[in-house]
């Protein structure tokens, strides 16, 4: 199964988890880099609110430098520096 096909398959708050473990960073992380609070991000995850467009995008953000970070650090791995 392709990561697509998981990924429509989750719910917005398995979907948010997800990606979060995806791109290696703590709710704690996503929180400071994305500016939405830490139990707001919590309280998504879980299923308990739906995030606001605006912080919608604010995390997408984050999570996209975040796993850009990381694919930068193992090209630099791969590439024995």
């Amino acid at each position: 199964m392709n990561s697509n096909v998981v990924h429509e398959e989750l719910r917005p708050a398995d979907r948010l988890r997800w990606l979060r473990a995806l791109a290696g960073v703590a709710q704690y992380q996503l929180a400071r880099d994305s500016a939405v609070g830490r139990t707001r991000l919590s309280l998504a995850e879980n299923g308990h609110v739906r995030l606001r467009p605006d912080e919608q995008r604010a995390v997408e953000t984050a999570l996209l430098r975040a796993i850009e970070r990381r694919a930068a650090e193992y090209r630099a791995a791969l590439a024995g520096n």
